[in-house]
């Protein structure tokens, strides 16, 4: 499991995201994008990229949840 900026100075969340999907693709390594910045339709974004899920900072007991569901998903590959 990976978790990661949504964005930093260097490069985007979304090519962090892309990048490590393809260095990872096929693995069942999971990608978590973290945010202190959430924008509208940013999570339908990180999933549709790549990401297994997305949450916003400050991190809380909510984390927990999803961990759990991000672990027990299934992962399909070619």
């Amino acid at each position: 499991m990976i978790m990661f900026m949504a964005s930093t100075q260097l490069m985007s969340g979304s090519c962090i995201s892309i990048r490590m999907r393809s260095i990872f693709f096929p693995s069942p390594v999971n990608l978590i994008a973290l945010t202190a910045l959430e924008m509208k339709g940013d999570e339908e974004k990180y999933l549709r990229i790549g990401s297994d899920a997305y949450q916003s900072k400050p991190v809380d007991k909510k984390i927990q949840g999803l961990l759990s569901s991000v672990l027990t998903k299934k992962k399909d590959f070619l």
